[in-house]
């Protein structure tokens, strides 16, 4: 197992045309196929986490999983850190009942693909249609990146 990592600050910000920016990390010299994946967010601050989407895209730019989508509602994070895995106990819930600012969850996205692409949200990226999470989706980590070469450039939305 090999842990990559993206320290600098990316922030948010409104999307309102196709200029995403895309934070990239570069991973190499592994062999064989990805078996598993997750994602720490550390520092996360938002005043309404439902806002958030985000997704990751494998460096083929052809698997890609939105793993986190309208979660948390009216929620305020402040420097909150979550890592969102298969083997989390729990997915983050929809509504804004309070969730510590720190934990493990699954992979969650509340969001349906026809809402994202009409506020143009996270269906407007760019490879092959994108895979949802539940419970909008089945999608996991496993069944998004299984057999994926972990070579090259990993790019969250």
């Amino acid at each position: 197992m090999a842990t990559f990592t993206f320290t600098a600050d990316i922030g948010t910000t409104a999307i309102t045309d196709f200029t995403y920016f895309k934070p990239a990390i570069q991973t190499y010299g592994m062999t064989g196929s990805v078996t598993n994946v997750s994602i720490t967010l550390n520092g996360l601050s938002h005043s309404f986490a439902g806002d958030l989407d985000m997704a990751l895209e494998a460096p083929d730019g052809l698997h890609e999983l939105a793993f986190w989508s309208d979660a948390l509602g009216s929620q305020d994070l402040v420097d909150a850190n979550f890592t969102i895995s298969d083997q989390g106990a729990t997915q983050l819930t929809e509504s804004a009942v309070p969730v510590a600012q720190s934990g493990t969850y699954r992979p969650a996205d509340y969001g349906s693909a026809l809402e994202d692409s009409l506020y143009y949200e996270i269906d407007l990226f760019v490879g092959q249609s994108i895979l949802h999470a539940g419970p909008s989706g089945g999608g996991t980590f496993a069944n998004a990146f299984a057999g994926v070469s972990p070579n090259g450039f990993w790019r969250l939305y």
